[in-house]
Order: structure tokens, then C-alpha cells, then sequence
């Protein structure tokens, strides 16, 4: 039997890589990319997809969707990460550009509705609104949990600095340092699992997890949502808000105390070292 074809859009191009010397010495070539960018028919550029191409004739697929959001992590995302993607694009016309090194060209589709479908357009635009709303509550708590991961980062440089420092002047400081620890730990045990642990763990209880869940609620945009998933999400937005309070007293009371304390109690970055006379 033969390959299903794929969904989305193709997109035909023709690459010609530049020769690279052979010789000794040579640098090594970076892996050949291409770029494609996607705008709307208000020119909003909408997506961006990062290929691996070869040279000559490359075939590459657009699925139709939007760019997507990141969900809160532990992990930190490397700058060549490529973007995720989101929910499916409205029927309309797109711009596609193909950039590649110093050279680029677009090209224009329309994304037509499937006729088999008897579709209620405002039950789709109702549900991409909720949809929206609910992506613009996970990308402010992935950017707060960011801060987070670089404040706890801070902190245990400063803790090893001052773990080996027996000064009493110290001795406050190394309790707001904890303090400041328990309570980055105590703020992200209220969005994501622990990254220390092994085995099992139930995650369900985890803002992060409730939010990804929430959006399996929109798999299918054609589908009006029921009253119990649009209670569900009302209750999430609350419980999203609780925790957003918590992340800014931490941000704009308990760090800048803590903040102002180290500067009036500054740690040596060295201990004293011994001179030399020749």
C-alpha cells in the first residue's frame, strides 16, 4: 500500500549550497536551515518553522496551525529551540515566506474549510476566544516560572558562598537565603511536580498539569464547549490568579527585601589570599 498524503500545506523549493573547502584548516559548514515564516491576511506573522534542507529539490509541510505556547518548566530552552506549534488556522488566505541565508520568496495560499463539515463559525470563534484566553494565562505563568528557576539559580550560588563564611555578621543573612529557598521551592511545588523526585508521581494537583489538560478541551475547535468544561476553565483562571498573587509578593516584596539586605551586607567573593615580595 502507499504512504497516506500528508496533511497541511507542501511547499516545493530548490536549494543551491554553496561549495566548502576541502582544504586543511577549513572551518566546518553549519548545518544548512531554512526559514519559513507564515503571515495572515493582516500581515501578522503567525508562525515560524526552522528546516533541515538539502541541496537541490526539498519538500517541506505546513500543518495549517499557529504558533504555539510553552508550558511551564524546569528545564531551560535552548535559543535554537524550535517553536511550537498551536491550534489550527481559520480558513483565509497566508503568506508563505522561504528564507534561506541571504535569499527569500513567498509565495500566497488559502486555507479553505473542509465541505463535508456543516460548521457554525461562531461556535469556532467563541472557542478559539476561550482557547486564547486560556494560552495567555499559561504564558504568563511560564515567564513567572522562568524568573523563578533564575532566582533559585542566584540564590545557590550565594548560599555556597556563604556556606563556608563564619562571620556573625552572616549568620542573619544565611536564615533570609533559606527563607528565600523555601519559598522559591514552595512556589513551584505549586506548578510543577518535583524534578528531584523518582518513580511515580501523581502531577494531577499541579497548576501546569491543569492547564495542559484544559486545553485538550479544544482539540477539536468545531465543537461547542459544554457548561461543565467552561466551569472547569473558570475555576482554573482562579486558581491560576491565587497562585500569580503568590509569584508577585515574591517578586515585588520578598526579593527586593532580601535584595536590599545583601547589599548591606555584602559577601567577599574571595577569601584572602596570601602575598608575594621577591
Amino acid at each position: 500500500a502507499g504512504e497516506n498524503r500528508p496533511t497541511g500545506a507542501m511547499i516545493s523549493f530548490w536549494i543551491k549550497k554553496e561549495k566548502i573547502s576541502k582544504k586543511k584548516g577549513a572551518k566546518k559548514a553549519k548545518k544548512d536551515s531554512v526559514f519559513l515564516y507564515i503571515f495572515d491576511d493582516q500581515n501578522n506573522k503567525i508562525r515560524t518553522i526552522r528546516y533541515k534542507v538539502k541541496n537541490g529539490m526539498n519538500r517541506v509541510n505546513w500543518q495549517l496551525r499557529q504558533k504555539g505556547i510553552r508550558y511551564p518548566s524546569n528545564r531551560k530552552i535552548r535559543k535554537s529551540a524550535q517553536e511550537p506549534s498551536g491550534i489550527s488556522v481559520l480558513p483565509g488566505k497566508y503568506k508563505l515566506k522561504i528564507s534561506y541565508q541571504n535569499s527569500s520568496d513567498s509565495t500566497e495560499i488559502e486555507v479553505k474549510p473542509d465541505p463535508r463539515l456543516k460548521i457554525d463559525w461562531n461556535t469556532v470563534k467563541a472557542n478559539r476566544l476561550y482557547f486564547l484566553q486560556l494560552m495567555d494565562k499559561v504564558v504568563l505563568l511560564s515567564k513567572a516560572t522562568i524568573q523563578l528557576n533564575e532566582v533559585e539559580k542566584t540564590l545557590k550560588q550565594i548560599s555556597a558562598q556563604l556556606a563556608d563564611n563564619k562571620e556573625e555578621k552572616y549568620k542573619d543573612l544565611k536564615k533570609s537565603c533559606k527563607a528565600m529557598q523555601d519559598s522559591v521551592k514552595n512556589l513551584k511545588a505549586l506548578v510543577l511536580s518535583d524534578s528531584k523526585a523518582k518513580g511515580i508521581q501523581d502531577n494531577s494537583d499541579k497548576l501546569s498539569s491543569k492547564l495542559r489538560r484544559a486545553t485538550g478541551y479544544f482539540r477539536n475547535l468545531y465543537e461547542p464547549i459544554g457548561e461543565n468544561q467552561k466551569n472547569a476553565i473558570r475555576l482554573l483562571f482562579n486558581d491560576t490568579k491565587i497562585v500569580m498573587d503568590k509569584f508577585s509578593v515574591f517578586f515585588e516584596q520578598q526579593l527586593p527585601a532580601f535584595e536590599k539586605e545583601l547589599e548591606q551586607n555584602p559577601i567577599p567573593m574571595f577569601k584572602p589570599y596570601q602575598s608575594f615580595d621577591f
